[in-house]
């Protein structure tokens, strides 16, 4: 078994925990297609986007997958800032998990290319942008969503003015350039 083999299947576990105690035990998250996950996301509890960017980066369409996960990493924070009555080990814990898990080999490809890097954040900036979100609505958490978009469009132009300097520590971590 190699090392990414192990992890996914870590992964998997803890997932699968996670969503089980999340209420999702009668989901099939997991028996799903990518694009089945895909279909009437705009109406899917927010975990939906981040499952579906490790199915698609565990499917090595690594591009996609970061654009979803950016959505999921908005629509998620999004269900979490209006909801802020919500069981901190519930939801909040479902969320902090996920991103761990998912985020840190997602993000991890995409400091890569610091050039791609900054179109995938516009890709999902503008896919959000264009999509309703009947799970936690724009238009009744304006506020909200002006924050984490900022938030991102922050990220966004930290990397576009420092493609350089990231390429350089990723060298000196031993990490990947594209």
């Amino acid at each position: 078994m190699t090392v990414k083999t192990f992890k996914y299947f870590v992964f998997i576990s803890i997932l699968s925990h996670l969503v089980i105690q999340n209420c999702f035990a009668t989901s099939d998250f997991f028996e799903q297609s990518s694009d089945e996950l895909k279909e009437g996301i705009e109406s899917k509890h927010p975990a939906t986007y981040l499952i579906l960017a490790a199915k698609l980066f565990g499917e090595d369409e690594k591009n996609e997958a970061v654009k979803w996960y950016y959505v999921g990493q908005i629509r998620f924070r999004a269900y979490l800032m209006a909801n802020p009555e919500l069981e901190p080990s519930g939801d909040p814990a479902l969320y902090s998990s996920l991103k761990y898990m998912i985020g840190s080999p997602i993000n991890e490809y995409a400091g890569s290319d610091p050039d791609n890097w900054v179109a995938l954040i516009d890709s999902a900036l503008i896919w959000h942008a264009e999509k309703p979100n009947h799970f936690t609505p724009k238009d009744t958490n304006k506020e909200i969503y002006k924050e984490i978009e900022n938030g991102f469009n922050e990220i966004r132009n930290r990397v576009e003015s420092s493609k350089d300097e990231i390429r350089k520590q990723r060298a000196e971590n031993g990490l990947e350039n594209g």
